[in-house]
């Protein structure tokens, strides 16, 4: 049967969405709206790739759709292709909306909400009996739910820990450093570790005086013609108090660890990196506080200390997580590597700037009393485990009224508006902030409001720390997200450039950039101190030890 581009095929997705979401949502971990959104968005981007493909139906699944899943679900794709061609076809003769087609299946639970801004039916036109039969029932994929759910279930299970503690999947000595990056919570969050067998081998450590070998992972080891250890010629020739020879620590919520869609996903090509994305659709690599990857063009307080000294290569920690804020800045303390003798000093950055004011209510929003107690809670805490000589910059809230009044009328690469998109998730209770993203004008300047009294209270509790804690200094700053929008408009680049294209709400990589700048000067002008000299056997290091292993 020849498709038009008037039905869109975006129906021809929908047999396999049931299989698709089993995997990325288990029942067991969300509720069956946030199973609605994922659909409705599954189903939105077969219908803008697939509007020009007029070929038949079961040629294009099995060529174009089933081979672009990981190997594992391929053979399930083929099968629901062969199972359900007749309602594949019954679904396109009733030119069914995404949102509508969703919203058969008592699986995803859509409650009425629409992507394209109509309010769904809740069933097609009369005379479908046969096909609401079908969508009630799916008897034949019962078996693969509960195969795919099963397996998920047990992998939340091990995940969750790994998600609470912040530790890496794989680490064999329990030192809270991967030696490779491709695992959760691997290298990208914490540099590379040397030695996975030894707990006193890792990133961040000073030089083991004793030994020969790379005792810190930073690259640097062996002797010189004199006998001489590089790792003492090199790195510590400058007095404690002008060294740059520190450690970069974030704490931090999504922002802070650069969560980031890539919009190319939204291709169904690219389907399966979306299945097998094991980092929390994170790219601390890519952060403005500890990214290293080449494609950041340096623009990393990480990558600038290591610019100033190589021999703090692979010295970075990024405990960040999605969703965090005040109130889990003592976790994500208690999730640094677990302190020891000759610990390198932390230059560290946090950065809770939007869910303690993101929330589905007004109601919900931190109070003045409990956001300091937590505040003052962790400053206590961070001094107690910090090696002596420590800086913390505390960093204010955002005014997230940019999101909304620069995207609002803008096309979300989706194809519909990010006001349509925004009111969409809201209806189906996933709005990552609901107090900003939204049309109500009132709450959003409420919003605005807390977020400045927050950061004010920040500010005022840094400030009364100064000069009281035993091993760390600290300041506060704005976080410089209003720098960067002066920035860019006198540079004549939109302000939506700052904002991530696909969910419409984080900073983007180019902003990233711009923030790692800003922090940077903040930095060089109020306290070159936290920074120290630059090394002057850099060169040497490279010369002898090249790129130091890597990141």
């Amino acid at each position: 049967m020849p498709l038009t581009k008037s039905t869109l095929l975006t129906v021809c997705f929908i047999a396999i969405i049931a299989c698709i979401l089993s995997l990325l949502v288990p029942s067991s971990h969300a509720a069956g709206t946030t199973r609605c959104t994922a659909c409705v968005i599954i189903v939105t981007m077969a219908k803008n790739e697939l509007a020009d493909h007029p070929q038949d139906i079961q040629r294009y699944l099995r060529e174009k759709l089933c081979p672009y899943l990981p190997d594992a679900y391929q053979s399930t794709c083929e099968f629901v292709v062969t199972e359900f061609e007749p309602l594949l076809i019954e679904l396109i003769k009733q030119h069914a909306s995404a949102s509508k087609i969703c919203n058969q299946f008592k699986y995803f639970q859509c409650d009425g909400c629409s992507l394209d801004g109509l309010v769904s039916d809740t069933g097609f036109a009369a005379g479908s009996d046969e096909l609401f039969k079908v969508l009630d029932n799916l008897h034949k994929l019962s078996f693969f739910f509960h195969l795919t759910e099963d397996r998920n279930n047990k992998l939340e299970n091990k995940r969750a820990n790994d998600i609470r503690e912040y530790l890496p999947l794989l680490d064999t000595d329990k030192d809270y450093f991967s030696p490779i990056h491709t695992m959760f919570r691997g290298a990208d969050w914490r540099g590379m570790d040397c030695d996975d067998s030894r707990d006193n081998v890792r990133p961040g450590l000073m030089k083991d005086e004793s030994a020969l070998s790379d005792s810190n992972c930073n690259g640097i080891s062996g002797v010189d013609s004199q006998g001489r250890l590089y790792e003492d010629l090199f790195c510590h020739s400058v007095e404690e108090s002008q060294s740059s020879l520190k450690q970069v620590v974030m704490f931090g919520d999504s922002a802070s660890s650069h969560f980031h869609i890539p919009a190319e996903w939204f291709h169904l090509q690219n389907i399966s990196k979306i299945l097998s994305a094991l980092n929390e659709l994170d790219w601390p690599e890519k952060s403005w506080g500890t990214g290293f990857i080449n494609d950041i063009d340096g623009e990393s307080i990480y990558l600038r200390m290591r610019r100033k000294n190589r021999c703090i290569h692979r010295g970075y920690q990024n405990v960040g997580h999605n969703g965090a804020r005040a109130k889990d800045f003592v976790e994500q303390i208690t999730a640094l590597s677990p302190p020891q003798p000759g610990e390198k000093p932390y230059l560290a950055m946090m950065a809770y700037i939007g869910n303690d004011v993101c929330k589905k209510h007004p109601k919900d929003i931190t109070t003045d009393a409990d956001f300091v107690a937590q505040i003052t809670q962790g400053l206590e805490k961070l001094d107690s485990v910090a090696p002596p000589g420590s800086k913390l910059l505390t960093m204010g809230l955002v005014d997230a009224t940019i999101l909304w009044d620069e995207m609002w009328n803008r096309t979300h690469p989706l194809g519909v508006s990010y006001a349509n998109v925004y009111e969409f998730l809201q209806c189906a209770t996933s709005n990552p902030c609901n107090t900003y993203l939204t049309s109500n004008a009132t709450m959003r300047a409420y919003s605005r409001q807390r977020s400045l009294r927050l950061s004010q209270l920040l500010q005022e509790t840094t400030q009364q720390y100064q000069g009281k804690l035993k091993n760390i200094d600290l300041d506060y700053m704005d976080f410089p997200l209003q720098k960067a929008l002066n920035y860019v408009k006198s540079v004549g680049v939109s302000p939506a450039l700052l904002i991530e294209p696909v969910d419409g709400f984080h900073p983007s990589g180019y902003a990233h950039r711009i923030f790692s700048r800003f922090v940077w000067e903040f930095m060089e002008s109020k306290h070159p101190d936290w920074i120290g000299v630059d090394n002057q056997f850099n060169s040497e290091i490279t010369t002898i030890f090249g790129d130091q292993g890597g990141h």
